[in-house]
């Protein structure tokens, strides 16, 4: 990619990472929900409301309907 004679160089297998949590679909608003999404595939406060009281659920693919 070329813009304004920068040439930005990206890998193929780039897949960039979502900005919002599949889970509430709320944009991330701190560095913990980015780290918690790495971990978890949440954010920090779906961990602490969805994920953490339901751990063995989760670890099975268990998610919430919202």
């Amino acid at each position: 990619m070329n813009k304004n004679k920068i040439i930005i160089r990206v890998p193929k297998d780039y897949k960039p990472e979502p900005k919002d949590c599949p889970i509430c679909k709320l944009a991330f608003s701190a560095k913990e929900d980015i780290i918690n999404f790495r971990i978890y595939e949440c954010c920090k406060a779906c961990d602490t409301k969805y994920r953490y009281p339901n751990r063995e659920k989760w670890e099975e693919g268990w998610r919430p309907d919202n």
